[in-house]
């Protein structure tokens, strides 16, 4: 009965001379979602159903029962040997892969296996108006099986590209598909919207292995400007970075107080302020028994301003200047750095005040004395950073062409070599009483004259 009304259907189709055959279409759909379920009732099998979905096109039956045996509810249900089930799986056939191969070979230009003929293009899911390869992507991805859509979509990977990039839902996949098709530049691109975008709920181990990924891809991909790599070379590693950091701060027991988990892998991402508010409570609870992890502590917070101050700046599209968008980062860092040794800090700038003058930062005892401080030993640490960094900037730059677009956004956050920072670190050093307008000319001198010294 239900072959024959389908057939009905199918035949006044066949022999319509009607321009619009709309009705009637919908018509036929409507009793294929009417007998084919039924049947499934009355033959538990399922090899008649599956027949009478392919040779009427019914999208939802062939899908339904392919998923049914091989993923679904009836994947066990049959205790058969190996024999029996190698058997049974050929006489059934409820598989989606030979369907989808045959529909990329018509797509494709060649010809299609005739079994399949209402499956092909340009048939299409009359309520959706998708072919069947993407009504099969469609269905896994509102199953919320994204991992299968994207392993049966190798099979059709023109339908696969298209619908990754327009189902938002595929978005955190989306590189994946560029990788199989040697697109490694907008594959970076995917992972680092990955990393924007905050989707999925990311752990800190998680977006380690997304930048890795992102950093890998920016190695492989060449068909952009040198200085296009190299400014996305950096996003990932600033992302890199961050993450470095929050282990950093774990390692030292500084979390935030929102985390439950036991290990930093299976926290979330925190964000430049949240990083630095760490890094304040660190410092200010070692300051007194470990100076070492200190300066470690403020090297690891001026890492996390420049890489702020240098995100600040692509989201203004450099409307903002260096010192305007990295002050209220870096300053805070540099004030800890002083504060932790405030006494010594305030007597230099009474004893320069006092008469010292210019000669105070070539004196041997005035750098003896501050040698052990932790501002000296966050300068030196900061520097010596910079060159190593300007060492392997030369390096990479020298495998590239000078005039391909290699300008970097470098972000340089000392107090010595920016007036704006040093007037946002004496801001901070009168909210903390220790600087006022008395002697804030002569302390901001001995500062920068420590600096000298660490520079020779």
């Amino acid at each position: 009965l239900s072959s024959a009304l389908l057939d009905g259907y199918r035949d006044a189709l066949d022999h319509s001379f009607s321009a619009d055959n709309s009705a009637l279409i919908g018509c036929y759909h409507a009793a294929k979602v009417l007998a084919i379920p039924l049947l499934r009732l009355y033959d538990p099998s399922d090899v008649w159903p599956f027949d009478l979905s392919v040779d009427h096109g019914y999208f939802d039956g062939v899908f339904d029962i392919c998923f049914d045996w091989t993923l679904g509810k009836k994947r066990f249900q049959e205790q058969l040997d190996a024999e029996e089930k190698e058997e049974q799986n050929r006489k059934r056939g409820f598989d989606l892969k030979p369907i989808l191969e045959a529909c990329s070979a018509v797509a494709a230009g060649e010809e299609g296996q005739a079994e399949y003929k209402y499956l092909l293009p340009p048939s299409i899911d009359p309520p959706s108006g998708l072919t069947f390869p993407q009504y099969v992507l469609k269905r896994f991805t509102d199953l919320g099986l994204q991992g299968v859509a994207l392993d049966l979509g190798r099979l059709c990977p023109s339908d696969l590209a298209a619908f990754v990039e327009e189902d938002e839902r595929m978005a955190d996949h989306r590189w994946i598909v560029r990788v199989r098709s040697s697109r490694y530049g907008s594959a970076r691109d995917g992972l680092i919207d990955v990393v924007r975008d905050g989707s999925g709920g990311q752990t800190v181990s998680d977006r380690e292995l997304t930048l890795s990924l992102a950093k890998l891809c920016n190695g492989l991909e060449a068909s952009s400007s040198a200085g296009a790599r190299k400014r996305k070379g950096q996003t990932v590693e600033d992302g890199l970075i961050l993450v470095s950091v929050q282990r950093l701060l774990s390692e030292q027991g500084l979390r935030s107080s929102a985390v439950t988990t036991t290990s930093v892998d299976e926290e979330r991402p925190l964000r430049p302020t949240e990083l630095l508010n760490l890094v304040r409570a660190g410092v200010t609870a070692s300051v007194r028994t470990d100076p070492e992890t200190s300066i470690r502590l403020c090297l690891a917070g001026l890492a996390v301003a420049e890489v702020a101050g240098r995100g600040e700046e692509e989201e203004s599209d450099g409307m903002a200047t260096a010192s305007q968008s990295v002050v209220r980062y870096a300053a805070p860092v540099w004030s800890l750095a002083i504060m932790s040794d405030a006494d010594l800090w305030l007597s230099l700038a009474d004893e320069y005040a006092a008469g010292a003058s210019g000669e105070l930062g070539i004196r041997d005892d005035f750098e003896a004395a501050v040698a052990t401080t932790v501002l000296y030993g966050v300068v030196r640490g900061y520097i010596e950073g910079r060159q190593e960094n300007d060492v392997e900037e030369r390096s990479r730059s020298s495998k590239f062409d000078e005039h391909d677009g290699m300008a970097t956004n470098d972000i340089a956050v000392g107090f010595y070599d920016n007036a704006d920072i040093m007037t946002g670190v004496m801001d901070e050093l009168r909210a903390a009483s220790a600087a006022n307008d008395g002697n804030a000319k002569a302390l901001e001198t001995v500062l920068c004259a420590a600096a000298g010294a660490v520079m020779g």
